[in-house]
């Protein structure tokens, strides 16, 4: 059995809650993946910083 290890600037969270954050943001990030994959959404890279807030925004809708 192997094992990880988390590396944080944390200081005011313990070890479960610093595990049970990284696992919500596993969950997260696979979610936006799949979600993008289903919709056929492709890598977006844009220039100008209020088409990256709109991108981000309709992304999450």
């Amino acid at each position: 059995m192997g094992s990880y290890y988390i590396r944080t600037s944390r200081t005011d969270l313990d070890e479960k809650q610093i595990k049970d954050l990284y696992s919500m943001l596993t969950r997260v990030e696979e979610s936006f993946r799949s979600l993008k994959s289903e919709l056929g959404l492709r890598p977006n890279f844009h220039q100008r910083q209020k088409r990256i807030e709109t991108h981000i925004f309709i992304t999450t809708l």
